[in-house]
This record gives C-alpha cells, structure tokens and sequence, in this order.
C-alpha cells in the first residue's frame, strides 16, 4: 500500500512503488546505513533513520526519514509497516547550524595562523632586500607576495568586522583588479573584463575584502579549466523588484551584479548542491580546503547582497555576485600600491630616528637591520614598558613603530600613553591582521599622525607614511 503524499514526494504515480524494495531507490552509503537500521531493528522490531533516497522520477537525492515496526502478516511472517517522511529542510537548518559553528570556530584558528604567517613573511621580505642578486631578490619577494596573498585568504575568511568599509568606485576598482588577476593566470587562460556599469557608480565595502572575494571565485574557475580557457569577469547594474529581490533573499533596489563565468569543466547536480559547504572540496589533497565559495557566501550576504552558482559537466560554471549600489560621495581610493610582497628599490629615510617595538627576536632583527639599511637610526625594544621607559628617559624621536600584540602593555596602550605626554608624537602600529581588534574603529581617522600598516610591508611604506605625516599639524586636538 502506498498512500498519495508518499507518491507525490517521490514522484510517482499509480503502483509504481508497490513491491518496491526500498534498497533499490538507496545510493551505496545510505544502504549501508539502512541496513544497520534494519539489523537493530531485530532487537526491538522498529526502526527509525535518516537516510537519502534518489527520486525515480528525476534522480534527483532528498532526504527522508525513514521508520517502521515489525508486524506480522495473515501467514504469521514478519513484514514492516514502514513510513517515509521528507526531511530535507530540517536537514538543511541542521546542516546550516553545523556548518555556522564549524566556520566560528575556524575564524580564530585562521586568524592566529595568518597572523603568526604574516610575522615570518615580514622577517623574510626584510632579509631578501638586502640581497645584492637582483634577480634573485626580485623572485623571492614574488614568492612572498604568493603567500601574503594566502594568509590574506585566512584572514579574509576569519573577518566579521565592517570597520574597513568605504565607498567605492566600482569601475577604478575593478580596473585596478585587472592585473592582479592577470599575474595569477597562466598564459594559456585568457582573462576579460566587461564593463557595463556608469563611471559613478558605487557600493559600500571593504576594498581588499571585495578584491578577495572575486580572487577566491576566479581561482576557483582557473583551477576548472584543463588546459586553455577563457575567464570573463563582467560587470552591470540590475534593478531588483520585490519579487525577484525575494527568489534571491535580497531587499528591492539597485544592484551591482558581478558575474565570473568560465569554460572549465564544470560541476554536476550533486556537487553543485554542496557548493558552499565549508570544507567541501572535491579537488585532490592539497589543490584545494573548500573554502573559497563559503568565504564569499559568508562575506555577500552578510553586505545585504547574494552569490547563485550555475554549472553543468562539460560547460563551465558562472558564478553570480549581487551586491546593494550606494549613493554618496566616493571615499579616497589608492589601488595603485604594491602588495606586501612586490620588489621596491629602496629609499633614503634621511637619517630620521625610529623607536622600534617588537616582542619577536627574529622579526625585531630583521625590521632594525632592514630599517637601517634604509638609512634610519633605529633604537629597539622587546617591550612596550621598555619603549616608555626610553621615552621617559628624555630620549626624543621622529617615529615610534609598533607592533599592536605584544606582552602585558600593548601597542594601543602604549599609544594612548605617548599620546597623552606628547601630543606631536607620530605612531606607526603594525600587526599581521587586517584591522586589529585593539584598534579603536575612530583612532586612525581622528589622529592625523598615526597610522597602521598590516604585515608584511616594505621599508618603503614607512618611508610613505613618515613623510605623510610631516605633511600634517604639529598637534593634535
């Protein structure tokens, strides 16, 4: 007997299922799990289990829960009177919790790797500048750059913070990503890029957040395709009304879609479906962590936008991002700056005098070395108690760096504490996150002569900011 709610959720019709065995509509694993199911149900004749059942009408895979008590039948035999229940969105909730605390507690763990990453490419990037070998000063600091761009990946998967946020120019922005993509490309991928949007339009971001996002689904692409291909990148404004704004569980308005299509080889239905599931990766060990799609899910839906995914063996995959336009004016924009890693001629720092703070021996090193060799006049310290000690002794100079996690006083505090005995003092803090959480969102942008740069960087970059702040009032108000 099969009842009407039973064929409709199958897809069936008729008797099509009378003296069916249910084993037949079992994938391999959720037959091993049905029959576990069933041998304990000798013990106390029922059974109840979740497994997936492939529907004979599309093939497609849902979740059922299946259940059912031994009875016996006019000729004293056991049978099973068995229901089927669909259980698929259950499922989906419990599946998006599991995955939500699997990404929490991932964020700290990447976030402390990419930090203690990026404290060793910065010792690195230091050393390999003193080396007289161009040419081998040069592919060492790409090698670098490579894996500054990895940790970046960490730590733009572990952020939750929307302090860096600005609005951007979209079609600068974009531009500016043209070549960065480029060198990520080997010459048998030909990457475009399609601009249909007006020369002011705009949303509001994270700029090397943004950037991230379209690197992890354009890597993904150039890791789809065997041989030559093509990656296009286009770009246009959308309208949503309220309809289309609710398939996509967006608000109406107006939208930037940025769409990534590539001619690799594609995904079928059921790898489609796990397509954002964190850790979910069917790439061979070490070509991939499954975590590039979710990262970018995560990260578009948390700005109000959203990322649809098509894809079919053999025609390449597109992905879609969608994310809310805004209106005002545009924030200063400086796309034009080197990665961490990229080579730089050094420049004269003039004599001007450092007070160096760092905890980390080979890093606090390799900094006084390279700052040295950049023509500063450096004073090191281990410590931010021995820096302020420095300070009190009357000791007088044109920067203090420091690092913002040291031991029982950090950098902020040390800040604040020179901040309030000398009001001209320029700061440089510097650590190997993004935008470090003992940063108060408004101190950078309320004190003109203090600054923070992320780890790895260039000699030059405090060279940048020094005369930067040379530029500004004497004081602070």
């Amino acid at each position: 007997y099969t009842n009407g709610p039973l064929l409709e959720q199958m897809g069936l019709g008729g008797d099509e299922l009378i003296g069916c065995s249910l084993l037949s509509l079992l994938n391999f694993s959720a037959k091993k799990a049905a029959l576990a199911c069933l041998s304990n149900s000798k013990l106390n004749g029922e059974y109840n289990c979740e497994i997936q059942i492939r529907n004979p009408s599309n093939g497609c895979l849902c979740w059922v829960s299946v259940f059912g008590t031994r009875i016996k039948d006019d000729l004293d035999r056991n049978v099973y009177l068995t229901g089927i229940r669909d259980v698929n969105k259950e499922v989906e909730t419990r599946q998006k919790t599991r995955n939500r605390t699997q990404l929490n507690s991932l964020y700290g763990v990447c976030e402390g790797l990419a930090n203690d990453y990026n404290q060793w490419l910065q010792a690195i990037s230091f050393y390999s500048d003193m080396i007289d070998d161009e040419s081998l000063r040069v592919r060492i600091c790409d090698a670098n750059e490579q894996a500054t761009i990895l940790t970046n990946r960490l730590l733009t998967f572990s952020r939750d913070d929307t302090g860096s946020e600005k609005k951007l120019q979209l079609t600068e922005f974009f531009n500016s990503m043209k070549p960065v993509v480029q060198n990520m490309l080997c010459n048998q991928i030909e990457f475009r890029l399609d601009l249909h949007i007006e020369k002011d339009a705009r949303l509001r971001s994270d700029p090397e957040k943004l950037q991230q996002i379209f690197i992890n689904i354009i890597d993904n692409a150039r890791q789809s395709i065997v041989g030559t291909g093509v990656i296009v990148l286009s770009v246009q404004e959308i309208e949503l009304c309220e309809q289309a704004a609710g398939v996509r569980g967006v608000l109406p308005g107006r939208f930037v879609s940025v769409e990534i299509c590539d001619d690799g080889t594609g995904m079928n239905q059921e790898v489609l479906a796990r397509a954002f599931d964190p850790f979910y990766t069917t790439r061979s060990p070490g070509k991939g962590f499954g975590i590039g799609l979710p990262t970018a899910h995560d990260a578009v839906a948390k700005a109000g936008g959203a990322v649809n995914i098509e894809s079919s063996i053999g025609r390449g995959t597109t992905v879609q991002v969608i994310l809310p336009l805004s209106t005002g004016p545009v924030s200063a924009q400086n796309f034009d700056r080197p990665l961490a890693g990229t080579y730089q001629q050094n420049v004269s720092a003039s004599g001007q005098s450092i007070l160096l703070v760092e905890d980390q021996e080979l890093l606090r090193s390799a900094m006084h070395l390279a700052m040295t060799e950049a023509g500063f006049m450096v004073e090191s310290c281990e410590s931010a108690e021995e820096a302020w000690d420095s300070l009190l002794s009357g000791k007088s100079f044109d920067c203090v760096v420091t690092d913002v996690v040291l031991g029982r006083m950090n950098g902020v505090q040390l800040y604040r504490q020179i901040r309030d005995r000398q009001a001209d003092q320029k700061v440089i803090l510097i650590s190997g996150y993004q935008t470090d959480r003992m940063i108060d969102s408004d101190l950078l942008s309320s004190d003109p002569l203090v600054r923070f740069i992320q780890k790895p960087f260039l000699i030059n970059k405090v060279i940048g900011l020094l005369e930067d702040m040379n530029e500004q009032p004497s004081s602070v108000g």
